[in-house]
């Protein structure tokens, strides 16, 4: 004899569709088994950046010599030197070098001695080596950065602890090889650098050249602006 099945049994024969993982992607460029990140502090137009300090962010203001393809004054973000308690860099051969250098050696000298302090968490005497990135034209120019980098770090505490200074641009290699020691050997922490500034013409003119700079008569693109900070990493391999 011959049952028909019910519509309750045809339907717990029906499984429930399996619901899909969502897909997260995950970087995987920062490799956790060669560097490990301890802390960092930056100086930005916001103000100083720290752990457990992130100001608000702050709105771009009128340049008063940078002007757009319109001729009107371009919306820059530009630090503002006297409230971060800095002040523009001087010496003779500082006076040498032209404005965006002055600007790139200025915002290096506003910023190290906080970049310094980040090695107080660690063992005294922890050594130490310094990478530096900017936009350094010219490589007869790289040398007197380092020396006044190493100047400054000889004037403080951490001074013994210092190992090399090298001048590393960031285009060329990714963080990892950026921040390698040297094939001579290097220390086990090392402070990253990294340094620019776009308030100059020569800037603004690429920006303009791209078609990315923002001005009056053209609202949307990017805003030049300017920043420094300094990260302290620990070498595990």
């Amino acid at each position: 004899m011959m049952f028909k099945s019910s519509i309750y049994d045809r339907l717990q024969q029906v499984r429930p569709a399996e619901p899909e993982a969502p897909v997260t992607k995950v970087r995987s460029d920062y490799r956790t088994d060669t560097l490990c990140l301890l802390d960092g502090v930056a100086l930005t137009s916001a103000g100083a950046v720290a752990k457990g300090q992130l100001p608000s962010s702050a709105a771009a203001e009128i340049s008063a010599t940078l002007r757009g393809p319109d001729g009107y004054g371009l919306l820059v973000h530009e630090i503002a030197l006297g409230q971060a308690g800095a002040s523009p860099a001087s010496g003779e051969q500082v006076a040498r070098l032209d404005r965006r250098h002055q600007r790139l050696e200025t915002l290096i000298q506003a910023l190290i001695i906080d970049a310094l302090l980040m090695l107080e968490a660690l063992p005294e005497g922890a050594p130490f080596d310094i990478v530096l990135s900017a936009p350094i034209r010219h490589a007869s120019l790289v040398e007197g950065f380092i020396a006044r980098l190493r100047e400054t770090v000889a004037a403080t505490p951490f001074a013994d602890a210092l190992g090399s200074v090298t001048h590393r641009a960031v285009a060329e290699q990714d963080l990892h090889e950026l921040l390698a020691a040297e094939a001579s050997g290097g220390m086990p922490h090392v402070i990253w650098l990294s340094v620019d500034s776009l308030l100059f013409d020569s800037s603004v003119s690429e920006l303009s050249r791209r078609g990315q700079l923002a001005y009056a008569s053209r609202p949307s693109g990017l805003f030049p602006g300017e920043a420094v900070a300094a990260l302290l990493f620990e070498r595990l391999a």
